[in-house]
Parts: structure tokens; C-alpha cells; sequence
């Protein structure tokens, strides 16, 4: 059975306002209820199984996310005095 670490996780929540970020969430939420190579299912026994694609086009959430990094990282890194800035300005 796999381990889970519901004693010492935190979790947040925090409103997403920007249509542009509502939709990448939604896309990548999409993405993962699509994965048949590394999803499992829980069954209304509290037992997993694995999600197999049958003759379907192998989806991997964690391939395409990395090859969506790779794609969209930046070719020269920048320094880490500007690596640590905040990027984001809740808009007034």
C-alpha cells in the first residue's frame, strides 16, 4: 500500500483571478482525468486499480508536463538575485 503523509502535509488555498490562469488550471486538470499510464482508480471498496489505455492513445501527465517545462523554460537562466523576485502583482 502506498504511503500517505496526512500528518505532517500542509495544504493552502488561495483564490485564481486571471481568466489566462483559470484556463491553464483547467487544461492541465483535464490533462490529468486523461492519463491511462500512470493513473490509478479508487474503487467503492477503498481499493486502487490501475488505469490501462486499451488500444487508446497512451496519455503520461508526467511526460507531456515535463516535455511542456522543457519546452516553455527559459533558454539562459537568469541570475538568483532575479530568479527570487516575485513575479506576480495582484492587479488594484
Amino acid at each position: 500500500m502506498m504511503h500517505r503523509n496526512l500528518s505532517e502535509r500542509v495544504e493552502l488555498m488561495f483564490p485564481v483571478e486571471r481568466h489566462a490562469h483559470i484556463e491553464r488550471i483547467k487544461a492541465f486538470l483535464d490533462l490529468c482525468l486523461k492519463d491511462n499510464v500512470g493513473a490509478h482508480m479508487e474503487l467503492s471498496n477503498g481499493n486502487y486499480r490501475r488505469v490501462y489505455a486499451h488500444g487508446r492513445e497512451k496519455v503520461s501527465v508526467q511526460e507531456r508536463m515535463m516535455a511542456w517545462s522543457m519546452a516553455h523554460a527559459p533558454k539562459k537562466k537568469l541570475p538568483l538575485s532575479q530568479r527570487l523576485k516575485p513575479v506576480y502583482h495582484k492587479e488594484s
